[in-house]
């Protein structure tokens, strides 16, 4: 649940035009789960016709993924069962960051809960997880000469295993579809863009 507020800059468009915003009114929550999301609506005024419609919004906290890079350029991922798919799903490490935590600090708890990897890490981009919907950011971390340095310590939920890839597997494992969780594809987009 990102308490960020939009600046200035994000009403100005690409061409340096101001953008109208929408007119809002104040958000009711409809349904929380604490900790975990608020499925809010609100009522917003176009800004150019007037016409008045209610939006539904969910309040999230940030997210972070975790691109992980050994001293022999391996990728660490995990595989689990996700419920909203009901299949297994080949990912990057990552979580929720917790409140108050950094970014930063929440990539490297949950790389090292998750896989027992730990290494230098550093940001390397967020971006919105899905702007229509959703208020938060999805950070991406990247850690470089990750090392296991631990047994995983997995939540209670957690039930995963984590593996090592070289990076000609990871684009063939890319372009098979196997691994496709979308926000672990925009964190190995920050990172290709990065080494330009």
């Amino acid at each position: 649940m990102s308490d960020e507020k939009p600046d200035a800059r994000e009403m100005i468009g690409l061409d340096g035009q101001p953008v109208v915003p929408f007119g809002r009114g104040r958000r009711r929550v409809l349904k929380e789960l604490p900790g975990l999301f608020r499925f809010c609506s609100e009522k917003v005024t176009h800004p150019v016709d007037g016409r008045a419609s209610e939006v539904l919004v969910f309040e999230l906290p940030d997210w972070v993924t975790v691109l992980a890079v050994t001293p022999q350029q391996e990728i660490v991922l995990v595989e689990q069962e996700r419920h909203g798919t009901r299949s297994l799903s080949l990912e990057l490490p990552g979580g929720v960051v917790d409140p108050g935590e950094a970014a930063l600090a929440a990539g490297e708890r949950e790389l090292l809960e998750e896989t027992g990897y730990r290494g230098r890490a550093r940001m390397i981009g967020r971006s919105r997880v899905n702007a229509a919907l959703q208020d938060n950011y999805c950070h991406a971390v990247l850690v470089e000469d990750a090392e296991l340095v631990s047994e995983p310590r997995l939540d209670a939920g957690e039930h995963l295993r984590h593996h090592l890839v070289g990076q000609d597997e990871l684009r063939r494992l890319v372009r098979e579809g196997r691994l496709e969780h979308s926000l672990g594809l925009v964190a190995l987009a920050w990172w290709d863009w990065g080494r330009e």
